[in-house]
């Protein structure tokens, strides 16, 4: 698997499906990897909200955000720090440069694997996925949303 430049597009396919945020329009271009990162985790992070989103109204719709939040967290140690790296406004040396924040933003995907998971009752599996995100730089207020649903499986176990 490649990925094409750091920064993210503002043309091609993988762009202009995330940007129009059509699910199955997403989904015909997912296999297109040669994009940069920051296109790719959302690309990836909207395939699997749309379709968390529509679990209830199309049944496939589930099966479809198991898979690709699967993918999505198996890419993240390759995107998390472009997008981390996307949040510089200008270039090191213009006066008028931000740099990089310190934290990610929040990226659902954890939180909605995990509920996913849990709807299954595999609750090892729930955990993992919170265990993996609090590897990661994200803002206290998402890691406490994760110690919550931790806290939900710790009395779903009983």
């Amino acid at each position: 698997m490649t990925f094409g430049d750091m920064a993210p597009s503002v043309n091609g396919p993988v762009f202009d499906a995330l940007t129009r945020g059509d699910l199955d329009e997403m989904l015909m271009v997912v296999n297109i990897t040669d994009c940069p990162p920051v296109d790719r985790h959302f690309l990836l992070l909207g395939i699997v909200r749309k379709s968390y989103q529509a679990r209830h109204k199309r049944s496939h719709c589930r099966d479809i955000a198991l898979e690709y939040s699967k993918l999505h967290l198996l890419e993240w140690p390759r995107l998390w720090r472009p997008l981390l790296a996307s949040s510089a406004i200008g270039e090191p040396g213009d006066e008028d440069y931000m740099p990089p924040e310190e934290e990610l933003p929040d990226v659902p995907t954890f939180k909605l694997r995990a509920k996913l998971l849990m709807e299954d009752r595999s609750y090892k599996g729930a955990i993992a996925v919170i265990v993996e995100a609090s590897n990661y730089p994200f803002p206290n207020y998402v890691q406490d949303d994760l110690k919550k649903l931790l806290d939900k499986i710790r009395v779903a176990l009983g």
